[in-house]
């Protein structure tokens, strides 16, 4: 969906898979290079070059540029700007302008960016919009079988926004289907697609508990461990939509979300205005967030909302049963199992 959509490029199922092991591996190389600290600089830096993982990075590393580098030829190809800088492609009919348009644009024009720039932005959009949202579907659909009154709630928005079995989804259908998007708000509490990101302190900073933080230093923050805190979400490991009301949510700090228990409640606007407006922190916060979250919060609703309107959902797997894997990407160790029952 990401690759069609910000790409304009339909991408081969079967190279799409390898694609998303090679992501999977790059993943787990980077996590084991920051959990090793004495190979960021000095002569142990010249040592890590030795090292198997240095080689399946360069392995790894060479098949994603080759990857995005064949999504964008592919692109430029069927991509031609006339003298008024409109896209054209040989067809009567105008394509759609997809994002990597707008990157190959800028480049034919006035240079503002070049391939390299590009391939970097098409790795960024792929990896991001790909495994994250994936991720989080998985742990959604997971909950929505584990309490069915949540289930039930989400089934009655999507009959009364779309009556008829034969009516589409529309945005505007989508956009107003509250009670769905503090479905997913309160899975990303409970199961935050990134972890735990980092980031560099641009001054010396002193903590509430006394403790400074020099300018310059590295900062890894626990999105995961931060949204189970129980002094920000009372019972932390329920599941409550209504966390997420205006209401409640001011009273939090505002990073006291940055996506993990399952209470969709917990969005209630009443709730979410009492929490800081870092309390909460699935797509990080700042100049840095991520810039695809309201398209990756219409994919989810448009996917869920699909499959809700012709499956039930049962649990087979359960938060109990579950192993989770904390790399770059939040999963678990063997997938997700569900049940699905036709709906008459």
């Amino acid at each position: 969906m990401i690759c069609e959509t910000a790409m304009g490029v339909d991408i081969d199922l079967t190279h799409m898979a390898e694609y998303r092991l090679a992501i999977l591996e790059m993943g787990q190389i980077i996590v084991h290079i920051i959990q090793r600290p004495w190979f960021y600089s000095g002569i142990l830096q010249l040592l890590y070059f030795l090292t198997p993982t240095c080689y399946r990075g360069l392995l790894t590393s060479r098949f994603l540029r080759k990857y995005s580098s064949n999504i964008i030829k592919r692109r430029q190809d069927t991509f031609k700007v006339d003298s008024t800088g409109i896209d054209k492609s040989g067809y009567k009919k105008r394509r759609r302008f997809a994002m990597l348009d707008m990157l190959l644009y800028a480049k034919n024009t006035d240079n503002s960016i070049d391939d390299h720039g590009i391939r970097e932005e098409v790795n960024t959009f792929i990896f991001e919009g790909h495994d994250t949202v994936s991720s989080c579907l998985g742990f959604t659909l997971m909950l929505l079988a584990c309490n069915k009154d949540v289930q039930d709630k989400v089934m009655e928005e999507i009959k009364y926004s779309i009556p008829n079995k034969t009516d589409k989804i529309t945005f505007d259908i989508l956009n107003n289907m509250k009670y769905l998007e503090r479905v997913i708000k309160e899975s990303l509490r409970l199961y935050p697609s990134v972890p735990m990101f980092g980031r560099r302190t641009s001054e010396t900073v002193t903590t509430y508990s006394g403790y400074t933080i020099p300018q310059g230093t590295e900062v890894m923050i626990r999105v995961f461990d931060m949204h189970r805190d129980p002094k920000i979400y009372p019972d932390p490991e329920k599941f409550d939509p209504d966390r997420f009301l205006p209401e409640r949510t001011k009273e939090r700090h505002p990073f006291a979300y940055l996506p993990f228990k399952f209470d969709p409640d917990r969005f209630l606007p009443e709730r979410t205005k009492e929490r800081h407006p870092f309390a909460y922190l699935p797509f990080s916060a700042g100049p840095r967030n991520c810039i695809g979250q309201k398209f990756a919060l219409l994919e989810l609703k448009t996917v869920i909302t699909s499959i809700l309107r012709n499956y039930e959902l049962l649990p087979v797997d359960t938060p109990k049963t579950i192993t989770l894997i904390v790399d770059l990407i939040l999963h678990t160790r063997d997938g997700i199992r569900l049940k699905l029952v036709p709906r008459i």
